[in-house]
C-alpha cells in the first residue's frame, strides 16, 4: 500500500516564523487532486501552502 508524501512544502505564513512540516505522509489517497491536498494541508495547519511537491511512497509504518 502506498501513501501520498507531500514534501517541499512552502507556507504562506504572512512573515511570521512559525514552526511548520516541510513534508507530511497524507492520511488518506488525495490522488492527483491537488487542491484536495492544498485544502487537507491549510485545514490541518492553520496556514496556506504558497507550493509542494508530492509522490507516492510506501508508509513509514512498513518500513521495516
Amino acid at each position: 500500500m502506498k501513501v501520498t508524501r507531500a514534501y517541499d512544502i512552502v507556507w504562506e505564513t504572512d512573515g511570521e516564523d512559525v514552526d511548520l512540516p516541510t513534508e507530511v505522509e497524507l492520511p488518506r489517497d488525495f490522488g492527483d487532486d491537488d487542491d484536495a491536498i492544498v485544502n487537507y494541508l491549510s485545514d490541518e495547519y492553520g496556514w496556506l501552502v504558497v507550493s509542494y511537491e508530492r509522490e507516492s511512497v510506501e508508509p513509514f509504518w512498513a518500513k521495516s
